[in-house]
Parts: structure tokens; sequence; C-alpha cells
């Protein structure tokens, strides 16, 4: 653990690895944890990403602690305040439910350019018959599914991707979906930051019409600020 936000109701200089935020919370975001009251996930997700620390609010979203829809609701019990514009921000970029600052980028990036059709981390369950005609189901949870080009984009980053058991899971993974009838389109988040425009031009060929923007941004530049991750021309 890096560090701690508190939240009180009056001024305090901060402490190591201590952040004090003045503020209070009704008590619909506010839970009990270890004798004391702490604020609910759905709000400490809005704080953590109206201060830009995206890693903890996709482990939040990844470990089903909460849902983009609880996070949205969270805000509106929040009105008037000066920060709005920042918890909105985090309302637009958790509402796909990334599990990953890479995927959450991702996903703003087919946001901002009217890339359609996609969800994010759909849910597919496979069925499938051995020699002996026993049924089994395997779960997967693919990046960005284009369900009806049966297109999945999986972002393969070092950070869940990089051990030999995930090296394994992920070769089962694309075979399973492979079979089953779907196109794995991999990019890292290297490749999608570094060249943007070439990520989308290769997917938006991928997709049907009607999924595909208009046009595509003459330049993409990944330049992340507390306004968002991508600027334009």
């Amino acid at each position: 653990m890096d560090s701690i936000d508190l939240l009180l109701p009056h001024r305090l200089s901060g402490r190591r690895r201590v952040r004090i935020h003045r503020g209070t919370l009704p008590g619909e975001l506010l839970s009990v944890a270890r004798g004391g009251p702490t604020a609910s996930v759905a709000a400490a997700c809005l704080f953590l990403g109206a201060r830009g620390d995206w890693e903890a609010v996709c482990l939040a979203l990844r470990k089903r602690k909460v849902s983009p829809q609880e996070i949205r609701a969270a805000l509106d019990l929040l009105p008037h305040r000066r920060d709005a514009e920042a918890l909105r921000r985090t309302v637009r970029f958790t509402r796909d439910a990334p599990w990953s600052v890479a995927e959450l980028e991702m996903h703003e990036l087919l946001r901002l350019t009217h890339v359609t059709g996609w969800t994010g981390n759909r849910e597919v369950i496979l069925r499938r018959e051995d020699d002996r005609h026993r049924i089994s189901a395997q779960r997967y949870f693919l990046d960005g599914a284009f369900a009806a080009e049966m297109l999945d984009v999986e972002m393969n980053g070092r950070e869940f991707h990089d051990t030999d058991e995930s090296f394994e899971s992920d070769a089962e993974k694309i075979r399973a979906l492979t079979a089953a009838g779907w196109t794995v389109m991999p990019v890292t988040p290297t490749q999608m930051r570094h060249d943007p425009k070439g990520f989308l031009e290769d997917l938006v060929a991928r997709l049907h019409r009607r999924h595909r923007p208009d046009s595509l941004p003459g330049a993409i530049t990944y330049r992340p600020s507390d306004q968002g991750f991508w600027t334009f021309g």
C-alpha cells in the first residue's frame, strides 16, 4: 500500500503516506471496516479516479468489488461539488468496466473516435464435448468484444500476460475462441499508445460498416493528463 486517503470535515495537514481531503459523505456512501467509518468502494473509486489513480479503480472493477452502475449512482449522491467535472470523468472512463489502465485507455479511444458495436469485458461461455460425449463449459472475458463481427480485441499487457501460467491460459483462450468462430486481434499497450491511428485503422477494417466511424482523426497522440489520454489533430 503506497498511501492512505482520509476524508475529514475539517482541515488537517497531510502526513507521510497519508493524504488528507476535506469533505463529507452522505450515509449511503459510508460503510464500517475495522470499527470505523470508511467510504464505500463506489465513492472511493470516484475520488481515486478524480486524482488519476486508475490502477486502483480498475482493480476494484476487475475484482468485482464495484460495478460501473454503482459508481454512477455514487456520483448522483454527490451534487454541487467543486470537483464535479473530475468525478463525471471517472464515471465516463469506467462505464465499460475496464479491468486495467490499458483497457480503460482503449475504451476511451474507441468512444472518442466513434467506433461502436463493442462491449468491454464481455462474458462468453463456450461449451465443448469430449470423446466420451461429456459436455464441459469454460467462461472467458473478452477485453473488447465486437459480437456482430465475432471479433475480440485482446489487450496483452505485461502486467497480466507475462507469466508461464498466463502464457498457457492465453493460448487456451485463443484456441477456444477461434474454434468457436471468433477472431482474436491482439494488441499491446505500447503498440496502441505509440501508434493509435494504426491500431484503429487495423481494427476498423475488420468491422461492419455500421460500426465504423465516418472517418478517423488525421493525427492521434497519446498524452495522459488530468483531462484524459488522447489528443487529436
